[in-house]
C-alpha cells in the first residue's frame, strides 16, 4: 500500500518509536528526539498540520518533565505516544 504521507520514512520511524515507547522499549527522550527530527525535516506545506501536531506533542513531553512527578511521567508520555499513533492512523496509510 502506498503511503499518503510526503515523508513516509520519517512517519514509519515515528510510529515505530511511539510503539516502542508504549511497550517500554524506548525512553521519553528517544520519543522527543524523534519528534524534534520531524519538526526539522517536515517542510512541505501539505504536511503543515502534521508539523504543528508534532510541535504540540513535543511541548506536552516537555511539560511532562516539569509538571508531573517522576512516577507519573511514564503514564503521561505513553498517553502522548498513543495520541501520536492514533493521529497518524487517522491521517492515512503508512
Amino acid at each position: 500500500m502506498k503511503s499518503t504521507f510526503i515523508y513516509p520514512e520519517f512517519i514509519e520511524k515515528l510510529y515505530s518509536v511511539c510503539a516502542m515507547h508504549l511497550s517500554g522499549e524506548s525512553s521519553a527522550e528517544d520519543l522527543q528526539k524523534t519528534i524534534q527530527l520531524g519538526e526539522a525535516i517536515i517542510v512541505a506545506v501539505e504536511e503543515k498540520e502534521l508539523r504543528e501536531f508534532l510541535t504540540v506533542a513535543e511541548g506536552r513531553l516537555d511539560e511532562a518533565k516539569f509538571a508531573y512527578d517522576i512516577e507519573q511521567q511514564p503514564d503521561v508520555t505513553k498517553k502522548i505516544a498513543g495520541d501520536i499513533i492514533a493521529r497518524l492512523d487517522s491521517w492515512g496509510d503508512l
